[in-house]
């Protein structure tokens, strides 16, 4: 009897699924949320742990200066949670992929200065860790990569419909 209707899509509303950035940018995001949060609970077990060690056998020098080491890279671990958060929440929202881009771009800055300065302190400490940490170091920025290719790409189908109205 009474026809449910719908509201009317703006014309430049596709389905999520088409957006050429749309599972590039959920993948990302799963990925950033999963190793960054096993990444968090790991610098957790490093904050207690090392506090408490270095309670006993450390300087109070070396207790803060490993604190905030450790804080930093928690710091880099719930931005990058976050930027996989917001990644999955918007990748079928070409719009929001600026913001996505930028936010992106600053996880990946504050990580490698996060990551350089964490090697400046450890070095001298050097047990074999430091060459680790080098070769593993780019592993850690590539879903944040991913996630700005995939809002380029989202961006950029974005910009040619609004340019072709």
């Amino acid at each position: 009897m009474y026809e449910q209707q719908q509201a009317p899509q703006p014309p430049h509303r596709r389905h999520p699924q088409t957006y050429p950035g749309y599972i590039l940018l959920l993948v990302a995001g799963i990925l950033c949320i999963v190793f960054n949060s096993i990444a968090a609970l790991n610098t957790l077990t490093l904050i207690v742990t090392t506090d408490f060690w270095l309670s006993y056998y450390g300087g109070e020098a070396m207790r803060t200066t490993w604190n905030i080491l450790y804080a930093a890279a928690m710091l880099v671990s719930l931005l990058t949670i976050f930027l996989g958060i917001f990644s999955a929440a918007f990748a079928g929202k070409p719009e929001k992929a600026k913001a996505l881009m930028t936010f992106g771009t600053i996880t990946i800055l504050i990580a490698l200065a996060q990551n350089l300065i964490y090697l400046i302190f450890y070095i001298p400490y050097d047990t074999g860790w430091a060459t680790f940490t080098i070769v593993t170091m780019p592993i850690g920025f590539i879903a944040p990569a991913l996630v700005i290719f995939g809002a380029s790409r989202n961006w950029k189908m974005h910009t040619e419909i609004l340019d072709s109205r």
